[in-house]
């Protein structure tokens, strides 16, 4: 279980370091971004409710989609991330942005369990897209 966090982990964490905006430091999201933020993430969780994994797909970033093929991304989150798979509701924190990267805290709730994580997400194409979960604690390159 944990080699699926990891390989997940990796490449939110290579896109980020790549990236001439992870040296510009996070912020707290005004209220717009932040409704944004977390609208792509509720919706991604949505869609893994319903076995939607085209359009769970579809919400993470191209630069995510051409490392991770659609086979292997719905094969870790089965097997990796039950909780995120099988959720029932998500209590959102508070996100930080830069206008480019974002991170959003959020607590996932399952059947019997519930589990942090950090959500990253990058604005590509004039939208905002997950490039990668951390379970949290986990530090990221920005």
């Amino acid at each position: 279980m944990i080699v699926g966090w990891r390989i997940f982990w990796w490449l939110g964490v290579a896109l980020l370091v790549v990236s001439p905006a992870r040296s510009q430091p996070l912020a707290y999201s005004e209220p717009e971004i932040k409704a944004a933020l977390m609208r792509v993430i509720e919706d991604q969780l949505v869609a893994f409710r319903n076995d939607d994994w085209e359009a769970a797909y579809q919400l993470a970033s191209e630069s995510f989609r051409r490392r991770m093929p659609f086979e292997r991304f719905s094969r870790i989150i089965q097997q990796s991330y039950p909780i995120i798979w099988k959720n029932t509701r998500v209590d959102f924190g508070l996100p930080t942005d830069n206008s480019r990267l974002a991170r959003v805290p959020l607590r996932v709730h399952a059947e019997l369990v519930s589990a942090s994580f950090d959500y990253l997400l990058a604005f590509e194409r004039g939208r905002w897209l997950i490039t990668g979960v951390l379970p949290s604690g986990e530090s990221a390159p920005f």
